[in-house]
């Protein structure tokens, strides 16, 4: 009998006492370390709220938001929630090695624990020392078109959203453009009832040559409220103020997809050399009783048509 209990003490107590011999400093830092996580991530979302209040300061004023910024925002909203969970799961443990009411396991435990503290300890400290932030946004509206060769591109952020200043109405994201995978912002519409999409373009065009105006947008395969037709104009008015006017309706229902889709507003002669113009283009649906969701907005292209 004495040999069997000899042979359970040494294959289940022994190890425990191994482990807080050699281990000793893991289990006696436990809760001071724990406790200098949850202090790191204080500052750093201190930091994170420093900057998106500088953010959406410059946001307000028409910039956009630098990739690099959106990048570090996402790091810092994904290490909060992962160092939330570490603290929920350390806790309990650090209060019951406290109390010195433990079991081989839980010590065990608390030294796999320690070392995840640790880890995320430098995670939150590499996210707080950063210093890349100079400038927050760039650009403002003047700064939306892309403009090539018998082709321009106006982006979300060039172009007049309704209640677009509302994030209960509007989602701005950031996506890759190909082929260079530059970062652009869309518009997500998360709900309206009175939409309105409006721009203009008054750069140069190539004289004569016949243009297109589309819009750029895809529809969310849990996109609604759009049964009912959009209406869709597009207006030229010349210096000596002719105006020559076109609109037309197309239901968005046949577009959802998830994929991005073109949808032409009309199409137009750019004016002879030195006779410039103004051109307007409107999507607009003002039916107040149905609920819109879903639509992302990329942009409008102003391109040479092909015939």
């Amino acid at each position: 009998m004495t040999d069997i209990i000899s042979g359970i003490f040494s294959k289940c107590f022994e190890p425990a006492w191994s482990f807080l011999t050699a281990e000793s400093g893991y289990i006696c830092k436990f809760e001071d370390n724990l406790e200098e996580l949850e202090n790191a991530l204080g500052g750093l979302k201190a930091k994170r709220d420093d900057v998106l209040s500088r953010v959406n300061g410059e946001e307000r004023k028409g910039g956009i938001r630098l990739a690099v910024v959106a990048r570090w925002l996402s790091k810092v909203e994904t290490i909060e929630t992962e160092t939330n969970q570490l603290v929920a799961e350390a806790s309990p443990l650090a209060e019951r090695l406290s109390t010195q009411c433990f079991c081989n396991l839980q010590i065990i435990s608390a030294y796999s624990c320690r070392k995840k503290i640790s880890k995320k300890m430098i995670e939150v400290r590499n996210l707080s020392f950063e210093e890349w932030y100079t400038v927050f946004a760039e650009g403002g509206k003047k700064e939306q078109i892309r403009q090539e060769a018998n082709s321009s591109m106006i982006y979300a952020r060039g172009i007049d959203l309704s209640h677009s200043e509302k994030p209960k109405n509007w989602t701005w994201s950031l996506i890759s453009e190909p082929p260079n995978e530059v970062s652009i912002e869309v518009a997500i519409l998360n709900e309206v009832y009175w939409l309105d999409i409006r721009g203009t373009y008054t750069r140069k065009l190539t004289p004569e040559t016949n243009y297109e105006v589309v819009f750029m947008v895809k529809l969310e395969k849990t996109a609604s409220g759009w049964r009912k037709p959009v209406n869709l104009s597009l207006e030229l008015v010349m210096r000596d103020k002719r105006e020559f006017w076109q609109e037309k309706t197309l239901c968005l229902q046949d577009y959802i997809s998830d994929e991005w889709v073109d949808i032409i507003v009309g199409d137009f002669v750019a004016p002879p050399m030195n006779a410039s113009a103004e051109i307007l283009f409107n999507m607009y649906q003002y039916d107040d009783t149905v609920r819109k969701t879903g639509l992302v907005v990329k942009g409008v292209a102003i391109r040479a048509a092909v015939n």
